[in-house]
């Protein structure tokens, strides 16, 4: 099986619009999501939202471009589809919470799936009302599958479709890991991206990343995440919410 960041490096057919970014209000004092969009060729009324998973935003996932106009969202553009990507808050465009731009162990958890569902309803609106979508289907990955599955359960009318891509599911024996603490954990771009190997999975000296992923995809992640002053300048700060989710939901418990 092809690996997330490999799939989206399928060849697009027609021309789809460039990428454009809209910030929207969550209801929230100074607090917004960002959607990145690409319109079809021609007009249509049916859209797909991509929802990322819990460490890194829209255009290190469905949205990175493995070269101009490659991308899954380009993809799903140029087959008709108004195909958006949402970041949720403390990811990639989105706004930080203010506790995350203090120190980690002075806050709760960031961004759990309770709040990240309130981000899709945000998505699913401005699709329905501002631009006009009759059916909007839902691509969730991995920690972003809990939050969309609670959506759709809360508001299935809203919805064409959902599409869970590598689940968060429960795991039964073993010994499971303690949930994390504090509101964010500290994380580099090569350090993520050498998770992406999958070197625990794959034979050694076997990687199934494209070239462009290996060259880009770090500094581009990198520069996705505002630097804070006093930090190392490769540390980039993560939401520590969607971590609690996945420890909770391998244990069968889901938001």
């Amino acid at each position: 099986m092809l690996p997330m960041l490999l799939t989206m490096a399928l060849a697009t057919t027609g021309v789809a619009g460039a990428e454009r970014t809209v910030r929207l209000p969550t209801g929230a004092a100074e607090e917004w999501v960002a959607l990145h969009c690409i319109a079809p060729p021609r007009p249509s009324h049916r859209s797909v939202l991509f929802v990322h998973g819990s460490s890194f935003p829209t255009d290190l996932a469905a949205g990175y471009t493995f070269v101009p106009g490659d991308s899954w969202l380009a993809y799903m553009a140029a087959r008709g589809y108004y195909a958006c990507g949402l970041d949720f808050r403390g990811f990639g465009d989105s706004s930080r919470p203010s506790a995350m731009r203090a120190p980690a162990a002075s806050g709760l958890p960031v961004e759990g799936a309770r709040e990240a569902v309130d981000d899709i309803a945000v998505a699913v609106h401005y699709l329905h009302s501002t631009m006009g979508m009759a059916k909007v289907h839902i691509i969730a990955h991995s920690w972003g599958t809990i939050p969309a599955a609670t959506f759709a359960a809360r508001d299935s009318a809203a919805l064409a479709s959902l599409t869970l891509f590598g689940p968060i599911v429960s795991v039964s024996g073993g010994k499971h890991e303690n949930a994390p603490t504090g509101a964010w954990f500290p994380l580099t771009a090569a350090e993520r991206l050498d998770q992406l190997h999958f070197k625990n999975v794959l034979p050694d000296g076997l990687s199934l990343l494209e070239p462009a992923v290996e060259a880009r995809w770090a500094a581009a992640y990198l520069a996705s995440v505002p630097h804070v002053k006093g930090d190392p300048a490769d540390q980039l700060r993560i939401p520590n919410g969607p971590n609690v989710d996945i420890v909770a939901a391998q244990r069968g418990h889901y938001s």
